[in-house]
């Protein structure tokens, strides 16, 4: 009896552990695993060995089901956070109410990618540059021959810049994901963000129709 119980809370950490696969595979600071739902639901799979069958209650069945609602909504909540600031660095702070690293994490990739964007230019050619050439009234055929006459080592400076650009942005966006996903954590484990059971939910495809 002992061992069908501990069976069936085992397989719901199963599920949980593989909920939500399709997430970013990319590792956040906050382990989304380790939420305090889950917690709560592997401490309930450690003393299960010292529950008897006769001695189940449904209430305990509900308890479990709603622990494991909770942490997949706490696992999704994380890795939201972490997916909006890897696509715009300061958004998972963002809607976790955390303005002051929201806008240092949005002003250290929009200084990056002006400094890219304004020094690239400097060192084009001063063929292509807007002070020798009119983009608005010029003809397009024009246009394409000055760009094609330069050569690749004339345009290596400005390439070598947006490469470099892009490298720094891609850490700004890292370090704001996995900060993001620790704010989350953090929110969640103070009680800031909470998460309503949602154990039984059926689909509106299955739902009753009149």
């Amino acid at each position: 009896m002992r061992a069908t119980l501990a069976a069936f809370l085992l397989g719901m950490v199963a599920v949980l552990s593989a909920a939500d696969t399709t997430a970013d595979p990319r590792p956040a600071a906050a382990d989304p695993e380790r939420v305090p739902a889950a917690e709560e639901l592997l401490a309930l799979v450690r003393d299960a060995g010292t529950v008897r069958m006769d001695e189940l209650r449904v209430q305990d069945l509900q308890h479990a089901a709603a622990l494991l609602s909770v942490a997949r909504q706490q696992q999704r909540h994380i890795r939201h956070s972490v997916k909006l600031s890897l696509l715009a660095p300061g958004l998972g702070h963002y809607v976790n109410r955390h303005t002051g690293r929201a806008v240092a994490f949005a002003s250290a990739d929009l200084l990056v990618q002006l400094s890219a964007g304004v020094a690239g230019y400097l060192l084009l050619p001063a063929a292509v540059k807007v002070a020798n050439l009119n983009y608005l009234q010029t003809p397009f055929a024009d246009i394409e021959a000055r760009w094609e006459a330069l050569t690749p080592a004339q345009l290596l400076p400005t390439v070598a810049v947006a490469v470099t650009g892009s490298m720094l942005s891609a850490v700004v966006r890292r370090l704001a994901a996995r900060d993001a996903g620790a704010v989350a954590l953090a929110r969640i484990r103070t009680g800031d963000i909470t998460f309503d059971p949602e154990p039984f939910r059926v689909p509106a495809a299955m739902g009753h129709s009149r």
